[in-house]
């Protein structure tokens, strides 16, 4: 038999992809903190790869969240991502542990998706710090993508803020 047959054997070799997120143009094109999870979670289905970030200034109003296998790369000085303006607002109803929602004094300062950090006080100290993301808003109520598996309670003073 010829020597090239009996090696002829397939080979699998995992490609790395290659997605460009732009503001006009690249493979997803937006401004924010989605566009961009949104490639790098479509890179981690595939297996991993490299997300370029085009030129622009890309508002983030949740943390990036990268998992291993996925590289993210900027394309120069011109490729900023900035933080949303941070919004603050007292619970007003206690959030018990298990809970998956707050219910606050004004929500006009919070959108659907964006990051945001609980913090509860017990006699003049950091008591609780939890971090979510907003799934819902209804009413004056959070919807928490989480169960915080802490007490928030109004009497120490707790608050969500846009802070990730």
């Amino acid at each position: 038999m010829n020597e090239d047959l009996r090696n002829n054997r397939p080979k699998t070799t995992v490609g790395k992809l290659n997605l460009t997120v732009g503001q006009h143009e690249g493979d997803l094109q937006g401004w924010d903190d989605k566009v961009l999870q949104a490639g790098v979670d479509y890179l981690h289905r595939l297996g991993g790869g490299v997300l370029t970030i085009l030129p622009g200034t890309y508002t983030m109003n949740n943390a990036l969240y990268v998992p291993s296998k996925v590289t993210v790369v900027g394309v120069g000085e011109d490729t900023i991502l900035k933080k949303a303006p941070s919004f603050c607002s007292p619970l007003i109803l206690d959030t018990d542990w298990y809970e998956a929602q707050v219910r606050v004094s004004d929500v006009r300062g919070f959108q659907l998706g964006c990051g945001i950090m609980l913090r509860a006080y017990k006699d003049d100290r950091l008591q609780h710090v939890v971090q979510a993301t907003v799934t819902g808003i209804e009413g004056d109520v959070l919807l928490l993508d989480k169960r915080v598996l802490k007490n928030f309670w109004v009497a120490d003073r707790a608050t969500a803020a846009t802070l990730f």
